[in-house]
């Protein structure tokens, strides 16, 4: 059930753009490939500090060991409602502006719970991402390749304090 991730072929976008429809690419549809994968968990944190810094944190587990994995917030010309953040794997690293994947991704290591009966090869991940620049006025939806889940997420990003 898994598919792939391309950006908007410029080819194939309506001649008005959406409000909300994703922005074009520009010009680096190489960079951005991945394969959406599954996710067990998806929480937005939020440190108790001032202002408020709230984060995306995604588990699950790999389907091979050396995948990378990444969150991938989606271009949006003008801020949706739920702005999407694509769980995307790769069998090596997925490019990025510095190490870690995308800008605010890092990649934390993570244990498998013990009760889980688990593929040897299988491999677990915690990816994170801060949510200061890719929140819609709601809040964040987050898709992956087993599941799409909203979250609403307080503080000025969202347009909410």
């Amino acid at each position: 059930m898994s598919q792939d991730y391309y950006p908007a072929d410029p080819s194939s976008a309506p001649d008005t753009p959406q409000p909300d429809a994703p922005a074009e690419p520009d010009g680096s549809a190489e960079q951005h490939r991945g394969r959406l994968i599954e996710y067990e968990q998806a929480n937005v944190i939020t440190p108790m500090i001032q202002p408020p810094q709230p984060r995306l944190v995604v588990d699950g587990h790999k389907p091979r060991p050396g995948m990378e994995v990444a969150l991938m917030p989606v271009t949006y010309i003008q801020q949706p409602e739920f702005w999407e953040i694509h769980v995307l794997g790769s069998p090596g690293a997925l490019p990025s502006d510095g190490p870690g994947g995308p800008p605010g991704a890092t990649q934390l290591p993570a244990e498998p719970p013990v009760a889980t009966q688990l593929p040897a090869e299988s491999t677990a991940y915690s990816v994170h991402l801060d949510l200061a620049s890719c929140t819609g006025t709601i809040g964040i939806e987050v898709v992956g390749a087993n599941q799409r889940e909203r979250m609403v997420v307080y503080g000025p990003a969202a347009g909410t304090e």
